[in-house]
């Protein structure tokens, strides 16, 4: 499974995550302060899943 973890994702839970053997690519390597919209983007086109902590963003409200 492939992961993009947002950058509120603290950076110890992406290295664990690494060491079990998990794509983990981290918004804060590639997509630093971008805003919602971009990082739901680069998920869907990565078709990746977004771990994110961030309870006041646009993806995490229904629509």
């Amino acid at each position: 499974m492939k992961f993009l973890a947002d950058e509120n994702v603290e950076w110890p839970i992406v290295v664990q995550m690494r060491q079990w053997g998990h794509d983990v690519v981290s918004a804060r390597e590639v997509l630093r302060s971008s805003d919602d919209d971009e990082i739901l983007n680069f998920s869907f086109e990565e078709k990746r899943i977004l771990i994110t902590n961030d309870t006041d963003s646009s993806f995490t409200k229904p629509n």
